[in-house]
């Protein structure tokens, strides 16, 4: 007998964050697929008998499903009368398509309770290298970076853009990377030039967070324990978000840039009138006012090997992206398909911004084959498909 396959999304409600987006986004694509799919609202959405159910009749179908979750936040237990505690999709031979929005290092503890039945998406190809590292088998892991929806049917022209550039991001107060690195490891110096040393590559070189601290601690024979490194991953990546979009948009002073997000006020006043700030948006609202952008910047080094959700979410509303350099994005750069990289000189932002402004109207062909090159590439839709034929490889073809 044929069933039709089936699947769950595990979503969160997160207006001012794009998970929300993603999963609806996501949802769309794995029913464009011929999936029955349904979604529920995790946190503090969440209805336990309605969830209970929904799980139950995932568990006790016959034929090919899934859930789908972010983050490896889902991790249910049940009780085996042979074996004792076991994950229920375990015990119901249930596959679950894990996918990480970020970093690795912000999720250990779930990764570490992952069920056997369970795949593993990352949105940076070089994480891949260091997760052995970290204890967690790769058998099961794959590439899968962030994406985006069909681009819309109707795209504004560039005359028709009010918005030279938009941003959206909160803006902190950023210390010293001194003061920094010693709120870290405290009164050691050894360890503190480590960390200098790490800041300084991350903001002139398009090399990883884990890689970098890997390399300077081990340069200076000095060893980490897994938690440590771990920990200053996620404190090293923070900080050079922060400390690379105050010096950006402090180096922008010609271009006019619309900024949509939290901002110290310390910081704000810093600014020249070039820069102008308004409220803090949802990300749908970021999808709308990309409509009418032509340029949109993207100042995240998370991903250099990836990319970040707003740079296709971006894409698929016919802005040009101005983004963060990564090697996963270079062919789109070499290709003149819709993406500039920002130069590791902050100072050079001006004129990057102006190189594609003095397009004019040539953007509007750029526009539409950035555009068909997206949706054939950079799809959710695409991104799904290799999570399916991982899944028949494992679990359904047996």
């Amino acid at each position: 007998m044929y069933y039709r396959p089936r699947c769950l999304i595990l979503n969160t409600y997160t207006p001012y964050a794009s998970i929300y987006t993603m999963g609806q986004d996501i949802l769309a694509a794995v029913r464009e697929l011929g999936f029955s799919a349904t979604e529920s609202l995790q946190g503090n959405y969440t209805d336990p008998k309605l969830f209970e159910a929904m799980m139950l009749m995932m568990g006790q179908f016959q034929g090919k499903g899934f859930v789908f979750e972010f983050n490896g936040r889902n991790n249910q237990k049940v009780i085996n009368p042979k074996v004792g505690q076991k994950s229920l999709y375990d015990e119901w031979k249930l596959p679950k398509v894990c996918w990480l929005t970020d970093n690795p290092s912000h999720h250990m503890e779930n990764l570490c309770n992952l069920p056997d039945y369970s795949i593993l998406g990352v949105v940076d190809r070089d994480f891949l290298d260091w997760l052995p590292s970290c204890g967690l088998s790769t058998r099961r892991t794959f590439f899968m970076p962030h994406a985006g929806p069909p681009p819309l049917p109707q795209q504004a022209l560039t005359a028709e853009r009010e918005l030279d550039v938009l941003f959206f991001g909160n803006i902190a107060k950023v210390p010293s990377a001194s003061d920094w690195a010693n709120s870290i490891v405290g009164d050691n110096p050894d360890r503190q030039r480590c960390l200098l040393q790490a800041i300084d590559c991350c903001l002139q070189t398009d090399k990883g967070f884990f890689e970098t601290l890997s390399t300077v601690f081990d340069d200076a024979d000095m060893e980490l324990s897994l938690t440590e490194k771990l920990y200053f991953v996620s404190k090293l990546e923070a900080y050079v978000i922060a400390r690379r979009r105050l010096d950006i948009l402090s180096g922008i002073k010609r271009s006019r840039v619309t900024v949509f997000g939290n901002v110290n006020p310390a910081v704000q006043a810093q600014f020249g009138p070039n820069i102008v700030f308004r409220n803090t948006a949802t990300f749908e609202d970021f999808q709308d006012f990309a409509m009418n952008a032509k340029i949109v910047l993207n100042l995240s080094t998370s991903f250099r090997n990836g990319a970040h959700e707003r740079v296709f979410y971006g894409l698929s509303r016919g802005a040009h992206i101005l983004t963060e350099r990564s090697r996963f994005l270079a062919q789109e750069v070499s290709a003149d398909l819709g993406i500039s990289f920002l130069d590791f000189d902050a100072m050079q932002a001006d004129d990057a911004i102006e190189r594609v402004l003095d397009l004019g109207n040539s953007l509007d062909d750029q526009r539409e084959r950035a555009l068909t090159h997206y949706a054939g590439n950079h799809l959710w839709k695409n991104r799904i498909e290799d999570a399916l034929d991982i899944l028949e490889q494992e679990y359904w073809n047996t």
